[in-house]
């Protein structure tokens, strides 16, 4: 998962918790669920969100709209060892090839 996103469940609670970081927190409640996580993590999605937004640029005010990638597993700063194990870039441990 990207750094800062996560979602999580509490046994015997229908709330769940979610976030991810630099994604809109209304769409973030609205749009995710944690089955959205579980894709991402296990199966590889990627998944998307658009949202509006208003913007201001030389006294001018624009609207305007955004996509972002919300949820990826993708992480390019860490080495990973299997799917849930890695170590940052850097590290001692990483074997040299």
């Amino acid at each position: 998962m990207k750094p800062k996103s996560y979602a999580f469940q509490v046994y015997g609670e229908e709330e769940e918790h979610k976030k991810s970081k630099g994604v809109v927190k209304h769409k973030v409640k609205k749009e995710l669920n944690y089955q959205n996580y579980e894709e991402a993590l296990y199966l590889n999605k990627k998944h998307e969100i658009t949202y509006n937004f208003i913007r201001s640029r030389n006294h001018q005010i624009f609207s305007m709209s955004q996509v972002k990638q919300s949820l990826s597993n993708y992480e390019n700063q860490r080495y990973y060892f299997d799917a849930f194990n890695s170590i940052p870039f850097g590290h001692y441990t990483i074997p040299k090839e």
